[in-house]
């Protein structure tokens, strides 16, 4: 329940933030702590890495019906040395009255993580992660159709990105294990110093 309200808090959030934005060819990044150097274009150009660790991260852009199709790709490092991490990218689509993508909406990692669609016309949330191990950059990729507006509306949404640092520690079961086992020691010995003493 606890994540649910997180997820809508970040959207709501993210949609307030990315509403009052409304400019032809829109790229808006949030001034205090920015993706590194966002792809945005119809290009397969390198974009930057962000190190994963320095986040959380935002980004929002607008669209209006002068924009093209097209995909913006976002790429984070796990930069840790030893412990696996967790890339956690939440956002949402904002589609509706003002405008939409055409098709809709995609977003998903390439390495192998959850994929999810938002369809034409839709105002939706996205909650997707990817396992990073220890120096593995992932990429994040969203692919939109044609923006199409109305009046001064726009269709347009956000990625929040975050870490949930992991770390591999000594399973909680082997600790058990080794209590019990100690536990075990000490009620035999209990058991024999009574048998001796009688």
């Amino acid at each position: 329940m606890k994540m649910k309200s997180l997820v809508a808090g970040l959207a709501l959030g993210s949609a307030l933030a990315v509403s009052m934005v409304s400019t032809a060819n829109a790229v808006t990044l949030n001034p205090g702590n920015t993706i590194t150097d966002p792809i945005l274009s119809n290009s397969a150009a390198d974009g930057g890495v962000s190190d994963l660790q320095l986040g959380p991260y935002f980004f929002g852009a607008a669209f209006q019906s002068a924009d093209a199709a097209g995909k913006a790709i976002f790429k984070f490092k796990n930069t840790l040395s030893t412990t696996t991490d967790i890339a956690v990218a939440i956002g949402t689509i904002l589609q509706g009255s003002g405008g939409f993508f055409t098709g809709g909406v995609t977003v998903k990692w390439l390495e192998g993580g959850a994929l999810q669609s938002v369809a034409q016309g839709v105002t939706g949330v996205y909650n997707i992660s990817q396992t990073l191990l220890a120096g593995q950059v992932g990429t994040l990729k969203i692919i939109f159709g044609d923006p199409v507006s109305k009046g001064q509306g726009s269709a347009a949404f956000t990625v929040d990105v975050a870490s949930t640092v992991s770390p591999i520690p000594l399973p909680p079961a082997a600790l058990l294990l080794i209590s019990g086992l100690a536990g075990i020691g000490v009620l035999s010995r209990r058991r024999r110093s009574k048998a001796e003493a009688v």
